[in-house]
């Protein structure tokens, strides 16, 4: 999970890097306002989507991989184009795409799916016993 939670702190430093460039190609929707918007919804979906995937949530996990694989050839392009904006801000993106590929794997390893059909059972006493 911290390399899922890792992706996100990275993908918000690189949102502020390349804050400037974003709000001069968002000036048609609103400019500062429209890209502050947009950043924090998708962080803060991003980061419950995370924890439905540490909360033991398959279908959070399944989910996850079939957004990757779609959204794959994106990051590419993405990447290729934050290293034009900022150095900086492309190098981490490829360390953000190694970390979500090197979780995803995780995820699917066996001792990761015999942790997912875990149940947890929470014991409540009856009445009667109390």
């Amino acid at each position: 999970m911290l390399l899922l939670y890792g992706t996100l702190g990275l993908g918000i430093i690189s949102s502020a890097i390349q804050y400037p460039t974003s709000v001069e190609r968002a000036s048609a929707f609103g400019g500062a306002g429209f890209v502050i918007g947009v950043q924090a919804f998708t962080f803060i979906i991003l980061g419950l989507f995370f924890y439905c995937v540490g909360s033991r949530r398959n279908w959070a996990r399944i989910l996850l991989l079939v957004l990757t694989i779609i959204g794959s050839p994106f990051a590419i392009n993405s990447i290729i184009t934050s290293f034009g904006i900022n150095p900086i801000s492309g190098v981490l993106g490829v360390i953000q795409v190694l970390m979500q590929v090197v979780a995803l794997v995780l995820l699917f390893l066996p001792a990761s799916n015999k942790w997912y059909r875990k149940q947890v059972v929470i014991d409540i006493p009856s009445i009667g016993e109390i």
